[in-house]
């Protein structure tokens, strides 16, 4: 009876690390762009990539903007939220893009994949104009509230093959 009971805590052991292994796998986050379609098109140095590695917090929580990805037809801002409160996942239709000339820029869709540690994703907008020199990010969400600017001068263009 004693190695059976040895037998089966062992057996939940190994079942409780194989679940572990594979949740610690997907919480590893997506590619760098997010779609394949995106990384070839910068590849193919047929899009325009700033990046940005500014947060915005949100009570306890955190959102990162990684980068802006500008192609020719649209914008991606890629993202990942980092969740400390347990309990709730962020719609990124509460972030409002304006332009240093007051024009709003209308979210598209885009995607997002749930982690352990929150959301790893992609806002997909209206092409950001050619001469925008900055653009800002307005959260408006129930009672909370962040403004974050983000610059797109020309110093800040990443060279991709660095």
């Amino acid at each position: 009876m004693v190695n059976i009971i040895k037998a089966l805590r062992r057996t939940v052991i190994v079942i409780c690390l194989l679940i572990l292994i594979v949740s610690g796998f997907m919480s590893i986050p997506s590619s760098k762009y997010y779609k394949q379609d995106i990384k070839e098109l910068v590849n193919a140095k047929k899009a325009q990539v700033f990046e940005v590695g500014k947060v915005m917090k949100i009570d306890k929580d955190s959102i990162l903007i990684k980068r802006i990805i500008n192609t020719q037809d649209k914008t991606y801002i890629r993202y990942a939220f980092i969740r400390f409160e347990q309990g709730w996942s962020f719609p990124v239709e509460v972030i409002k893009v304006f332009d240093d000339k007051g024009k709003q820029y209308q979210s598209k869709g885009g995607g997002w994949t749930g982690k352990l540690w929150g959301q790893d994703g992609l806002i997909e907008l209206d092409r950001i104009s050619e001469d925008t020199k900055y653009i800002n990010l307005k959260l408006e969400w129930y009672d909370r509230k962040n403004e974050m600017t983000i610059s797109l001068e020309k110093e800040d263009k990443v060279n991709e093959n660095k």
